[in-house]
């Protein structure tokens, strides 16, 4: 092995929540398609409550 010096990697946050922002998404969507606006609402809502109710845990 070489001996290479230790360098930070890149910082690949912003990528993952963009892709995760698109699978979300892709997801609802789907769930439109399949059972109607009002579950892909009700299931937004629900993301939308666990996402607060773990940051004010945080």
């Amino acid at each position: 092995m070489s001996q290479r010096p230790v360098t930070p990697v890149e910082n690949y946050t912003r990528a993952f929540v963009v892709t995760g922002f698109f699978a979300i998404f892709a997801g609802l969507f789907c769930i439109w398609a399949l059972w109607g606006y009002a579950w892909a609402l009700g299931v937004a809502a629900a993301i939308w409550l666990l996402l607060r109710l773990a940051a004010s845990v945080t």
